[in-house]
Order: C-alpha cells, then structure tokens, then sequence
C-alpha cells in the first residue's frame, strides 16, 4: 500500500489489475470515489487506519475495504444515471436514427456517406429522402 504523500497511480494500477484478474470485463478509468476530491480524506484516513495494522498477526482491512465498495457503490449508481439518461435521449430520437446508432455501434464510428447510407438520408441535409427533396444544404 502506499503512503499518503503519493500521487495515487499506483493504488489505481492495483486496483485495476486486482479487478481484472477478478473477472471484471469493464474497470473505469477511475472510480467515483477517487475521481470526487472530497473522497481523498475518507480514503486517505481509511488507508491510514489499514497500514497501521498491516504488520499484525491479523491486519484490520475492513477500513479501506469499507472506503472502496462504497466507491463501487457510488461508480455503479453513477453508471445506473447515465444508462437512464441515455435511455431518454434515445426514446427521444426520430426512428431514422436507430439505424446510423446501430452502424456506429458495430464499427465504433460512422462517415456521413455511411449514416445516408443506412438511414436513406441525403447526404446534404438532415432530412429522409422525400423530405426537402431539392433543397440545398451544406456538403462533407
């Protein structure tokens, strides 16, 4: 474990790794615990009380691991927020947007040429095929 005057990297390379090697496909860059400035005391204190026994017959872990299933916690409540977000802003999209969502999704990006492509869109407008027809819009 580290000390308090560190930076934290090495705790966060740790941490992932100890999750990967867990089973975990998905680690976020940082969990909402340590990405919150007002969680580094609670961490930093829980940490402190854990190091302060790590030489016992039987260390006291309870401290950080306390700190840091309530960052799970929090990371998954956060998580659970954006997906109902997300989930407003897509029952929200016209119909003709599924399928250049559904293209960006498989191949991670899509071109303009390919979004008209799959929505039956101009490529020169935001509008479908029958709609607009003829008027002119700005180019890729």
């Amino acid at each position: 474990m580290e000390t308090g005057g560190q930076n934290g990297h090495g705790r966060h390379h740790l941490t992932t790794l100890l999750l990967l090697r867990a089973g975990y496909a998905y680690v976020p860059y940082k969990l909402a615990g340590e990405r919150d400035r007002a969680e580094q005391g609670s961490y930093y204190l829980s940490l402190r009380r854990t190091q302060g026994t790590i030489r016992m017959d039987a260390p006291d872990w309870n401290p950080w691991l306390e700190f840091f299933l309530r960052a799970l916690q929090s990371q998954k409540q956060h998580l659970e927020k954006k997906m109902e977000r997300e989930q407003v802003m897509l029952a929200a999209l016209p119909e003709s947007s599924v399928p250049i969502l559904e293209l960006a999704s498989e191949h991670g990006r899509a071109t303009v040429a390919e979004t008209a492509r799959v929505s039956g869109a101009s490529r020169n407008t935001n509008q479908g095929p029958s709609e607009g027809a003829g008027r002119a819009g700005p180019s890729d």
